[in-house]
């Protein structure tokens, strides 16, 4: 690895470290070369994402910050909001994956609309409900920054999911969005179709798994035909019939490379009791064990196994 990137870059794994989190704040606000931080599945409780916050705050180097599989809660997203209204220097913040509910969501996205740094926000694996999509809404209406988004398994539904395509359709920055393992009907599959037509940014976009059918399927490729920026984008997992393909393959602007490379129908990361598995423990990320939302199995079809897929070493389709 190149010694300036050495330098540059820490993956801070700090159970195994054992560094307590004033130490670890004392850190943050004196270093003077770290612009990358990686803390994800730390074990950090509220205490320690607050002086985390905190002490990133006062940081004058610090541009990209993952806390993704750590557990927020009231206090510390308080201190999460305060931060991201004031750091001027954070461009990347992922937060998969970290219990927050509709109250944590509504103060990222109320203190995201007004950033003017901020390009990159992962908030999937969280829950929203109808509040917190009204939050996530204005942040993408008023947000002038944001280029990437992901909002994989949130548990939006039909009326979440158009919020967010609405929102989507007149935004000016967002090039590429996430919404895989959501779920689409006849409602929202409209406005996503809407979204694609009139949004003028948009590159890639990640509809895995989304429980797309016939009528959906037919209503994306019927959008493509109109979508004038659109260069990727993943149907896998979704159900395609003769029917489906025939929309897709006769639309005039597909992406055909990326389309072809998708028509592909997986099957649902569900184990035998049909509870959801937890795709981060796939990747050997999550240590959450009984307290993830998720079940701990391998994902792999056919295993079901109490291991991960990465441990396992299956052929399991790995993140990239």
């Amino acid at each position: 690895m190149d010694f300036r990137l050495w330098i540059e870059r820490v993956e801070l794994y700090m159970r195994e470290a054992g560094i307590s989190e004033g130490k670890k704040g004392t850190m943050l606000r004196e270093n003077e070369v770290l612009t990358s931080l990686l803390l994800e599945d730390c074990g950090l409780g509220p205490e320690g994402l607050c002086e985390m916050c905190n002490a990133v705050g006062m940081n004058t180097t610090l541009t990209s910050l993952h806390l993704s599989g750590n557990e927020f809660d009231d206090q510390s997203i308080a201190c999460l909001g305060t931060m991201l209204r004031e750091k001027k220097m954070l461009t990347t913040l992922g937060l998969n994956h970290c219990g927050l509910g509709p109250e944590g969501l509504c103060e990222v996205c109320n203190a995201v609309r007004m950033n003017t740094t901020l390009t990159y926000i992962d908030l999937s694996e969280n829950r929203f409900d109808d509040k917190s999509i009204t939050c996530l809404g204005t942040m993408l209406r008023e947000n002038k920054m944001l280029t990437t988004l992901g909002l994989n398994r949130c548990g939006l539904g039909p009326e979440g999911l158009c919020e967010v395509c609405n929102a989507v359709r007149m935004n000016n920055t967002l090039t590429y969005i996430n919404l895989s393992e959501n779920r689409f009907d006849d409602q929202n599959i409209t406005c996503l179709g809407t979204m694609l037509r009139e949004n003028k940014v948009l590159t890639s976009l990640l509809l895995m798994d989304c429980g797309l059918r016939q009528k959906g399927l037919c209503e994306v490729s019927s959008a493509l035909e109109m979508s004038t920026t659109l260069i990727y984008l993943d149907l896998s997992g979704n159900t395609f019939n003769n029917q489906s393909i025939a929309c897709l393959a006769s639309s005039k602007q597909s992406p055909q490379q990326a389309l072809l490379h998708h028509l592909v129908h997986t099957e649902r990361a569900t184990h035998n009791a049909g509870q959801e598995i937890c795709q981060r423990f796939n990747f050997g990320k999550c240590n959450k064990r009984a307290e993830c939302y998720f079940t701990h199995r391998c994902w792999v079809p056919g295993c079901d196994g109490e291991h991960s897929a990465k441990a396992w070493q299956c052929a399991a389709p790995m993140a990239p």
